[in-house]
């Protein structure tokens, strides 16, 4: 209002947030330039008193060892706690010096320059620390691609870096307490709990192989002949996987032989999704053909399906068609017989 007076306050803890996380980008930028190439080239960046987001083109991801040491380097930049530096010149001066200048910025004929020791020269006009130790800790929080040639980092600094860190080790305890261990057993403990389910695991695929085996007897039996073939299209218990059906599949083959075409199909435990698989027995793939079949009544429930001429896989998202899907095997034999 007319008459009134203001007074106009920086907010520290905002402003040494933005300063430390803006001196953390020049010093990655140079770090990055150094481990993987001078081809590297800063596309674009935001700096606010929370984080850090610097984009720059890269042909790859980077490697875990890459992300490692890209940290480490940066941090003990920080820690060498080097002068940084600003002075105001002519642009043409700046970039005879070596100062970095990217991604089509507009300068004028005098810009300023921030030089950190002898490893970091670039045009800025943002706010910096006054030492690189300012910066405390560096922490690399995600990497990661988004577009053609063109890498994400986003990290984090000081308290916000702290903060960080401190909230991994709660998660690290708190793992920790619900296996029963120290945390610095955490790793091995969950090693030695994945051996026991991948184990485990092997086992009930074992005893389903085995419960395949013994049911496959019973339902090789209830197929039945369309003209001189041996059709058999059956609905086993729902929660199978398709590798279950594989196996399944593979144990009837061994009892049919020769001389049939058959169907086995599961819904999944959810009953979201319809899994297929066709098998036809080699002497008959010159007439019938597993991925045709499992292709057309595909369709039925709603899906894609398809594979060898002699076993094929098929599956879609309207279980409640299976019925009519395993029913139109009949209808395929019947309509091609001679």
């Amino acid at each position: 209002m007319e008459g009134e007076t203001y007074r106009a306050v920086v907010n520290p803890a905002a402003r040494w947030g933005a300063a430390r996380n803006h001196t953390a980008t020049h010093i990655l930028h140079a770090t990055l330039r150094e481990i993987l190439g001078e081809h590297v080239k800063q596309s674009g960046s935001l700096v606010t008193p929370d984080r850090l987001r610097f984009d720059f083109g890269h042909f790859k991801p980077l490697t875990a060892l890459e992300i490692k040491r890209i940290e480490a380097v940066v941090n003990e930049r920080v820690r060498e706690d080097d002068p940084v530096e600003t002075q105001v010149m002519d642009f043409q001066e700046a970039v005879r010096a070596g100062a970095l200048a990217f991604f089509d910025d507009k300068y004028g004929d005098r810009v300023r320059v921030v030089r950190i020791s002898d490893f970091s020269k670039e045009l800025c006009g943002g706010t910096h620390c006054h030492e690189t130790g300012q910066v405390g800790l560096f922490k690399l929080a995600q990497e990661g691609s988004i577009a053609a040639g063109v890498r994400r980092i986003e990290a984090l600094t000081g308290e916000m870096a702290y903060l960080y860190v401190r909230k991994q080790e709660e998660d690290i305890r708190e793992v920790a307490a619900l296996l029963k261990v120290q945390p610095a057993e955490v790793v091995e403990k969950t090693r030695r709990l994945l051996a026991q389910m991948r184990e485990r695991e092997k086992e009930i695929d074992r005893l389903k192989g085995r419960a395949a085996g013994s049911q496959a007897e019973d339902i090789a039996s209830e197929g039945r002949m369309v003209g001189e073939v041996k059709v058999l299209a059956k609905r086993l218990q729902d929660g199978l996987e398709p590798k279950d059906l594989r196996a399944f599949m593979d144990t009837l083959r061994n009892r049919l032989k020769t001389n049939y075409i058959a169907v086995v199909a599961s819904a999944s435990a959810d009953r979201s999704n319809a899994f297929l698989i066709t098998a036809v027995s080699a002497d008959l793939t010159g007439r019938f053909n597993a991925g045709d079949i499992a292709k057309e009544i595909a369709g039925i429930v709603g899906g894609s399906g398809g594979g060898r001429p002699d076993m094929a896989q098929a599956g879609g998202k309207n279980v409640s068609k299976l019925p009519e899907a395993l029913a139109r095997v009949y209808e395929i034999v019947e309509k091609t017989r001679p």
